[in-house]
């Protein structure tokens, strides 16, 4: 992210100047939505993972996770950042975990079942995570 920084007294020349900085900023970025992949650095290796493929992720440390049907990726980021590189179709459900709503096969109490796997589902995020389903 961009930091502008405007010290008083500043000239309309100057405002401007900043104004027009932070438009192109805003049309450089691409919508994050719209995106279908990651590439994730792992060592030397840079591995392509189809977003839709993710079906949670998970915090370790300094790196996160990020689990599909098929293997586990590591990544070195932060569960903040990635959660506004992967889209609308992810929801944080605990401090350290990030599902994929249409990955989620059922929820029992305070538990998310994908596959295999269960994650778990935090207080502070609970409310949130059930309106997001948009029950019947």
């Amino acid at each position: 992210m961009a930091l502008i920084n405007l010290l008083k007294p500043f000239s309309f020349e100057r405002f401007l100047k900043s104004i027009s900085k932070i438009q192109r900023i805003a049309t450089n970025n691409n919508p994050i939505i719209h995106r279908q992949y990651l590439f994730v650095r792992n060592k030397h290796i840079i591995q392509k993972i189809t977003i839709s493929d993710i079906q949670h992720i998970e915090a370790k440390g300094d790196f996160v996770a990020l689990h599909t049907a098929a293997k586990q990726y590591i990544a070195n980021t932060s569960l903040q950042d990635i959660l506004l590189k992967i889209g609308i179709d992810f929801i944080r459900c605990h401090k350290s975990f990030i599902v994929n709503i249409n990955a989620i096969e059922k929820i029992n109490g305070n538990q998310i079942m994908i596959g295999k796997n269960t994650i778990p589902i935090g207080r502070t995020f609970k409310e949130q995570l059930l309106k997001r389903l948009e029950m019947i």
